[in-house]
């Protein structure tokens, strides 16, 4: 065979869109009780982005943030109508939020993983953000929460709640 030279990579008689196509197709092998399958073609896509829009006031002690705008929902984890996230596969999730509070008092606010702080917020006149990687297993639920009685968040866009699926974990959704 002879070698072709296509957009500099070398290959024995195929083309690179040729190798490209050969590539992505899933390969399954069967390694003990596991299905290996080919993560592009496979892994599920999960990501959101939400979006407080009116100012939320008189919150209570430890009452959950609801981020009612959700600009981007793939996958279908984030739940509007109470500002949460319900992890749609298990893996290694990243998550961040932002919390703008205009007023003359601090507040507080936390990040809990089914029931756990993960991470805590305080400001007092202004901005505080924070980012997380967490593994989630399907089902487990993410919130926003203040954490002081009768504090304010403002709304209007400035206070968001994000996160993605960095990487799935197979060896828990496996079936058969």
């Amino acid at each position: 065979m002879t070698a072709k030279k296509n957009n500099g990579f070398k290959s024995a008689g195929k083309s690179h869109s040729d190798e490209t196509s050969t590539i992505s197709q899933v390969s399954q092998k069967k390694r003990g009780q596991h299905k290996m399958v080919g993560r592009a073609s496979a892994e599920s896509k999960v990501a959101f982005f939400a979006s407080v829009t009116p100012n939320l006031e008189h919150l209570g002690k430890d009452q959950d943030i609801i981020f009612d705008h959700a600009v981007t929902n793939i996958g279908n984890g984030f739940l509007p109508h109470n500002g949460t996230f319900v992890a749609p596969v298990s893996g290694t999730y990243v998550l961040s939020v932002t919390l703008l509070h205009i007023a003359a008092t601090n507040t507080w606010g936390h990040l809990v993983v089914n029931g756990s702080v993960v991470a805590k917020f305080y400001f007092n006149n202004g901005q505080s953000s924070q980012t997380v990687i967490v593994y989630l297993r399907q089902g487990e639920d993410v919130s926003v929460q203040n954490t002081a009685t009768d504090r304010k968040i403002d709304g209007d866009r400035y206070s968001t709640f994000s996160g993605f699926l960095l990487y799935e974990d197979f060896s828990v959704n496996i079936v058969g």
